[in-house]
């Protein structure tokens, strides 16, 4: 399982939270601009979350 609890992309966004379980497929979709490639890096731990719990 992968579980991530208030996550913020950047300093003053609202917290995010995800959790996924065995099995699990997750489509990301927006706007470009819109934080999708960031989000994606920081639940694969490759970017650095602005603060995470």
């Amino acid at each position: 399982m992968l579980q991530v609890r208030d996550v913020r992309l950047k300093n003053g966004a609202p917290p995010v939270d995800l959790e996924l379980r065995a099995g699990e497929l997750v489509g990301v979709a927006g706007l470009e601009g819109m934080g999708k490639r960031a989000s994606s890096r920081r639940y694969a731990a490759s970017g650095r979350p602005a603060a995470a719990r």
